[in-house]
């Protein structure tokens, strides 16, 4: 069909008949409707059924893997068959075995070695663990534990502590570890080190030594076997000891008859007498 615009010819494209028939039948709006809410249904329809096969494919993905698993690792040659604990004592390896409740052959996939490590870090005697399996399918732990350094007397407790003051084990006497240094009094875990440099000190009467007494937080005092005690001031008690021991005088002083040697006052070295009673706290 043409039509002459301002001398110029334009031409125009007659619409079929079955474009036009579909053009008055979108006009009805039921029908719009109902085409709109069906597309809408049959995009639902589908995702409902790829999710169906999305989990049915990871299930057989599973089930494969876990056949795979059960073909390769719970072979006796291929799976973890003992647990070998090194460097520890056998208490603490009957210990670390009660823990740990491992039940062998054991697939390797199903330890967590991390997990372990933690437990086993968090026992008292443990410094640290190493934890790694071997090509001969052995659990192998390697522990590095804590030395004891002193022992903490605090009420009725006996406590092993290392050089931190951290916690290693209870003693149940003090005969139990004779070879160790015994120190007292609340808060005396928190300054094993100057525990230790004060026992350094007293090299020359060490075999006198009962323990040592931290009094009120703040100072020490020394206590021998004779009963007699020797109070170190709050600064410089390490200076004050060795000046005292290598002296004539302290010598002296220490093997007379003498209850207390007060060194707490710069200069000066008061004494009592062993007639005198104490109430002081004893070792």
């Amino acid at each position: 069909m043409q039509y002459n615009n301002k001398n110029k010819t334009v031409s125009y494209r007659t619409p079929s008949k079955l474009r036009y028939r579909v053009e008055r039948i979108w006009l009805r709006k039921w029908l719009r409707k109902l085409i709109l809410r069906s597309f809408i249904f049959f995009i639902c329809i589908l995702v409902f059924i790829l999710s169906l096969v999305s989990l049915k494919s990871e299930f057989k993905f599973k089930n494969v893997r876990h056949a795979m698993e059960l073909f390769i690792f719970d072979r006796p040659e291929l799976s973890i068959s003992s647990l070998n604990i090194q460097n520890a004592n056998p208490d603490l390896s009957n210990q670390i075995n009660a823990i740990l409740q491992l039940s062998f052959p054991i697939n390797p996939l199903k330890i967590n070695i991390n997990y372990l490590q933690e437990i086993i870090n968090d026992l008292e005697p443990v410094d640290f663990s190493k934890i790694r399996i071997t090509e001969n399918g052995v659990l192998e732990i390697f522990i590095s534990e804590r030395v004891p350094a002193v022992i903490h007397r605090y009420e009725r407790q006996l406590m092993l502590l290392d050089v931190n003051g951290r916690r290693i084990g209870e003693v149940f006497s003090r005969s139990d570890r004779q070879d160790l240094p015994l120190v007292v009094g609340l808060g005396a875990n928190l300054r094993v080190l100057e525990a230790l440099e004060i026992y350094k000190s007293s090299a020359s009467i060490l075999n006198r030594i009962r323990g040592i007494i931290l009094v009120g937080k703040r100072r020490w005092d020394i206590v021998l076997d004779s009963g007699q005690r020797i109070k170190l001031p709050e600064e410089e008690p390490k200076i004050a000891l060795i000046s005292f021991l290598r002296s004539e005088r302290g010598k002296k002083i220490l093997n007379g008859h003498v209850s207390n040697v007060d060194l707490r006052f710069k200069g000066q070295i008061i004494l009592r007498k062993r007639l005198l009673v104490s109430n002081e706290e004893g070792i």
